[in-house]
């Protein structure tokens, strides 16, 4: 992956939240989100092949107001990006 990935809206008040990823090569990938105590509170998904491109999917988040995270490993290399939930 060479430019991380994009969440949006962000910050969110509604219930869903779209995540798009672009891939350089197929990779195994799995995805996550944290509270900011790093406690996982979603597992989206875990060590699927993803194929070469641009990819997204919606997360749920029916989460109480805050700060989390967002956690993609691609590969073994990690990216992070913050989610502010009002």
């Amino acid at each position: 992956m060479k430019s991380g990935f994009l969440v949006y809206p962000n910050p969110s008040d509604e219930g869903e939240i779209t995540i798009v990823y672009k891939l350089e090569n197929e990779a195994l990938i799995s995805c996550s989100v944290t509270d900011v105590a790093g406690r996982i509170i979603a597992t989206p998904f875990s060590r699927q092949k993803k194929q070469k491109g641009k990819h997204s999917f919606e997360l749920n988040t029916n989460l109480s107001a805050g700060i989390y995270f967002v956690l993609m490993d691609v590969s073994g290399r990690m990216y992070c990006t913050k989610i502010i939930k009002n």
